[in-house]
């Protein structure tokens, strides 16, 4: 028989559960912007590739045709009304992120753009529209960054 002893039970104490919880919620809210942050720069950079593709596909179109707004693969040529199909969002398949646009076509000029369309739990409030012409402007409108930052990024 024990006297004047307490036997302790196994287990966890209260204050060793809400210190456990403290820790856990100091390292999501740390960790939680972080990770929103890194994917929304990895699909900005998707639809950086993508702008990418759209003016070398641009710039194959004017060594063909000897302009922009002319599609050279038409027989005869054609005015060039918008990108292919496999060339209107980033990612190129899957869910859309940015909707890439031609805009501004001309025989010696275009504007490119990829703009967030807010898919599920996606918004880029940072760069908004990204755009890139023929002379390689990059641009960046409706966001909070400069264009520079959005394309160093």
């Amino acid at each position: 028989m024990r006297s004047g002893c307490a036997v302790r039970g196994a287990g966890f104490t209260l204050i060793e559960v809400v210190v456990a919880m403290v820790v856990a919620a100091i390292l999501a809210a740390i960790a939680i912007p972080q990770y929103t942050a890194y994917t929304t720069r990895a699909k900005r950079s998707e639809a950086k590739a993508v702008l990418a593709q759209a003016a070398q596909f641009m710039e194959r179109n004017y060594t063909q045709a000897g302009a922009y707004n002319l599609d050279a693969a038409a027989n005869p040529p054609a005015a060039l009304a918008a990108l292919p199909a496999s060339m209107s969002q980033a990612p190129l398949s899957g869910t859309a992120n940015y909707l890439i646009t031609l805009s501004a076509v001309a025989a010696q000029s275009f504007t490119l753009s990829a703009t967030p369309v807010g898919s599920p739990g996606f918004t880029d409030a940072d760069c908004g529209t990204l755009t890139l012409d023929n002379t390689g402007l990059q641009g960046a409108t409706g966001g909070t960054l400069s264009a520079a930052d959005c394309w160093r990024r």
